[in-house]
């Protein structure tokens, strides 16, 4: 496919005339600038100036000498030597590879000047419905020995993607050579049998495609993904998702020192989105008996709850159960054959019947001191 590009390339250049290859702003654009230069010096057309034109065109190049990790095995070994793994930089030096953020007064310039000879332009977007391709495409429309070159393989159909663009006055010629990035069949095979994911999410069209069978023993869920169909895959590992606590609930938080730690109840809307969670103020008041779920509170007061019981009439008995643990506890009242056990894990309210346990349960938050 490569070697096809640069076929056409040469040709177009070679007969003096200027190739524009719609393109993104960064994965395969890279390979690309260097193929074609290698491919134009090997032809004797050193001279051609290659042009890329983007917002993020220096971010990008600077980019692409820090991702090692997706580069293919050579690329990676010069990474490893403190080499840059693409040339670009070094064309930019040499003035071989010229930079711009978009078709503006520095690029029309810089093309005005350099116009003895030819030059190989990089620009987006590859549908060519949008972005600075479209004012290229109008100037070089005119030229005959121009020639715009497509280069994107997902395309469902090349005649109706150049249509807009054929009318009377186009003289540049349209060429359609597509480079499929995608997989094949073995390729996607020997991948999920060397990296063995737990999980695999895979579309209807793909899983069609491949043997299942043959991965049976190296993939362990298999998940297919239907259009427009929700799907859920369950991670076991992740038990807690770290959310944001938004500024104007922060400010209401009010931390207090329980057993050596710093303590608060917060209360508030959680908002989940894109994957990130946050806490936001609630838009309306929130009460000790609507929130559910378990409280902070600082320790137990037992002499409290001992005169809450007194005072409503209740014969109480107070008998340490545990000398060797420290706050192990249990207040019997005889009259109504109840008792309460205090434990530094736990508390439990033992009574005959739900009312009565209901009624100590109550007696026994009034005096719990709640953060």
């Amino acid at each position: 496919m490569l070697n096809e590009l640069c076929s056409h390339v040469g040709m177009v250049v070679g007969g003096g005339g200027d190739a524009l290859i719609p393109c993104l702003s960064s994965g395969l654009v890279y390979d690309l600038i260097d193929f074609i230069r290698n491919y134009l010096n090997t032809i004797n057309l050193q001279s051609t100036n290659l042009y890329f034109v983007s917002p993020v065109a220096n971010h990008s190049l600077a980019y692409s000498n820090i991702s090692s990790e997706w580069l293919c095995s050579n690329k990676q070994q010069r990474a490893f030597v403190a080499e840059a793994p693409f040339s670009h930089q070094s064309m930019v030096k040499t003035k071989q590879l010229f930079l711009f953020d978009g078709v503006d007064k520095d690029f029309a310039n810089t093309l005005l000047n350099n116009r003895a000879n030819p030059c190989v332009i990089f620009c987006g977007h590859p549908c060519m419905r949008f972005g600075d391709i479209l004012h290229l495409i109008k100037i070089m429309s005119a030229g005959a020995k121009n020639a715009l070159i497509s280069i994107d393989g997902d395309l469902t159909s090349f005649d109706k993607l150049v249509s807009p663009f054929l009318t009377p006055d186009t003289k540049m010629r349209f060429v359609n050579c597509p480079i499929d990035l995608k997989l094949k069949r073995s390729e996607i095979v020997q991948l999920l049998k060397e990296i063995a994911p737990r999980k695999l999410a895979i579309s209807r069209q793909v899983q069609s495609s491949i043997d299942t069978k043959s991965i049976k023993n190296s993939v362990g869920q298999i998940v297919v993904l239907e259009a427009g169909v929700p799907s859920h895959i369950q991670n076991n590992k992740r038990k807690f998702e770290q959310a944001h606590i938004m500024p104007d609930l922060a400010k209401q938080i009010t931390p207090r020192q329980v057993k050596g730690c710093h303590v608060s109840r917060v209360v508030g809307c959680l908002e989940a989105r894109d994957g990130d969670y946050r806490l936001t103020k609630r838009t309306k008041n929130t009460s000790l008996e609507d929130t559910p779920g378990e409280l902070f509170g600082d320790q137990i007061k037992i002499d409290l709850v001992v005169r809450a019981l007194q005072s409503q009439g209740y014969e109480v008995n107070t008998v340490p159960l545990d000398n060797d643990r420290f706050g192990t506890y249990q207040i019997d009242i005889p009259m109504i054959d109840s008792r309460i056990i205090f434990s530094p894990d736990r508390t439990n309210v033992e009574a005959p019947n739900s009312e009565l346990r209901k009624h100590l349960k109550t007696t026994l938050m009034k005096n719990y001191v709640v953060l």
